[in-house]
């Protein structure tokens, strides 16, 4: 099994991948006094009607999880924004999944790669919210605050 390295250099979203509640229907047991109902103990699996820890009756009842969004469901089938690696916190690096998409350079090198920097300018920033808008505002309704950045993100996979 191989490893893939990048180094990426441009222009990049971020975004905040915070728990959110949501509450879910489930089937429940309905007894507040049942032995096993500490966490509540649901009945999806089992089509009984009745609890047999306690004998209740079960039904559907609402709870409350945690829970986080799937990046790939918010974006939908595009995927000219990549995530920037897989990492454990919360925070997602968003950057360009299209090659050639900025006339001007590639934003993604390969180990050993040199390239000449000198006369980046503030225009990648701007090409990048105006090309990306549709990405850009499903990631804002979805997650709330998109910040635009520029910069190097070194990645693996």
């Amino acid at each position: 099994m191989g490893l893939s390295r990048c180094l990426y250099i441009g222009p990049y979203a971020v975004v905040e991948d915070k728990e959110h509640l949501v509450k879910v229907s489930v089937r429940a047991c309905s007894s507040a006094t049942c032995p096993a109902a500490k966490p509540k103990h649901t009945y999806d699996a089992v089509k009984s009607a009745f609890c047999p820890a306690c004998g209740a009756k079960v039904g559907l009842m609402e709870i409350v999880v945690g829970t986080r969004l799937d990046y790939y469901e918010v974006m939908g089938e595009t995927e000219r924004l990549t995530r920037a690696g897989e990492d454990d916190n919360d925070t997602i690096y968003l950057i360009v999944n299209e090659g050639d998409a900025y006339e001007k350079r590639d934003f993604h090198y390969d180990y050993g790669t040199n390239e000449d920097l000198s006369s980046l300018s503030p225009e990648e920033i701007i090409w990048f919210e105006q090309r990306y808008q549709p990405e850009l505002k499903a990631l804002k309704d979805a997650y709330g605050d998109v910040q635009i950045r520029w910069g190097v993100h070194y990645y693996q996979w």
